[in-house]
């Protein structure tokens, strides 16, 4: 098919949030791709293009990962979330993980993503699986959790936490002993993210840090417990 004879006008059109809503992108997506098996591999060249250059258009960034999530089979999405996981700029990155968490359910995929080569990539692809209580989810999030890299390690922690809530303490106690800064500093950070004022105990180590940055986050998460805690105790919040 042509993309001359695809509705509103082209397929640049359909890839440009401000000329053709979603419901219609989509709708052509599919159209195109009914004719044309090979679809999203060009839409995964367009996207390709557009990264590559030094000031993306993130509307069309976002606009080509949600067609792609939407008609690519998953053994071709890989390469282009793999990518999109991967890119320098962070906007990029957030979007294809709230892609992958919404879209992707294929577990040969997800552990492809999770043991990439790129700390970038496996740390986007655990955040994704953040709620996910499926069995594949729990193990990629377990071996997560050994991983070397602390921001990997960290966004598993917090994902298990986010499955048993009863069950962090030790696995805080990992990174707030952590011999190396970053993962204490990862400490730090998993202690704000939950927000549970009841931690604050935990944060004592960390605030009285010999390692500067691990200090400042750990006063961040100290500021914020105390904010929470205080909350609480006035009424307008329930932990």
């Amino acid at each position: 098919m042509s993309f001359d004879t695809v509705p509103f006008d082209t397929v640049e059109a359909i890839c440009d949030p401000k000329r053709c809503p979603a419901p219609q992108a989509l709708e052509a997506a599919f159209r195109i791709a009914e004719g044309n098996p090979e679809f999203d591999t060009e839409l995964a060249v367009l996207l390709t293009a557009e990264c590559s250059v030094e000031k993306p258009n993130f509307g069309h960034v976002e606009r080509l990962l949600e067609l792609l999530a939407a008609i690519a089979p998953p053994a071709r999405l890989y390469p282009t979330l793999r990518a999109a996981l991967a890119h320098d700029a962070a906007h990029v990155r957030q979007k294809a993980a709230l892609l992958l968490s919404r879209k992707v359910d294929n577990p040969e995929v997800l552990a492809q993503l999770a043991a990439d080569g790129d700390p970038r990539v496996r740390a986007n692809t655990v955040q994704a699986l953040w709620g996910h209580t499926d069995e594949a989810s729990r193990t990629i999030l377990a071996r997560a959790l050994e991983d070397l890299h602390h921001r990997v390690a960290a966004n598993a922690a917090y994902g298990l936490f986010l499955l048993d809530k009863e069950a962090h303490a030790a696995r805080l106690k990992r990174f707030v002993k952590h011999p190396h800064p970053r993962f204490r500093r990862a400490g730090a950070w998993i202690l704000r993210k939950i927000g549970d004022p009841a931690d604050l105990p935990l944060l004592q180590a960390l605030v009285e840090d010999k390692n500067a940055e691990v200090r400042g986050s750990a006063y961040a998460a100290l500021l914020a417990l105390n904010q929470t805690a205080a909350r609480v105790a006035e009424g307008k919040l329930v932990v």
